[in-house]
């Protein structure tokens, strides 16, 4: 099986709050350059390893090269979401994300706390 290279938008870090308030301040994350990728099957209960992301900051956010080497259905609809551990938060109300570790790249059917990150079409 061929792998899959693509690239997608996986985290905006502007100051629009997500579908459960929060934001993410530029220069908020720690993370290694190349990270795994995982396929969330079942709302976050069984995870596969399917492939490596290389991240990106850009001036709208971060974004993940990626390449997979999974057997998707034709036409899957999967939408990327960063994971990790979220180190500080700030901000009045606690809601700007200001440190997080990001350990891994999840891609899922549902779409993302951030309705505005698009899903990949394999």
């Amino acid at each position: 099986m061929a792998k899959k290279r693509f690239v997608c938008k996986v985290l905006n870090t502007d100051s629009v709050p997500d579908d459960i308030g929060d934001t993410f301040a530029p220069k908020s994350l720690i993370y290694e350059k190349t990270i795994p990728v995982f396929f969330t099957m079942d709302k976050g209960l069984s995870q596969q390893e399917v492939g490596t992301a290389f991240l990106t900051e850009q001036a709208e956010g971060y974004y993940a090269e990626c390449s997979v080497d999974f057997k998707f259905p034709k036409g899957a609809k999967l939408f990327p979401s960063v994971a990790g551990v979220v180190n500080h938060r700030g901000g009045p109300d606690g809601r700007i994300i200001t440190e997080a570790h990001i350990d891994r790249l999840l891609f899922h059917y549902s779409p993302n706390s951030d309705k505005r990150i698009e899903p990949v079409i394999l």
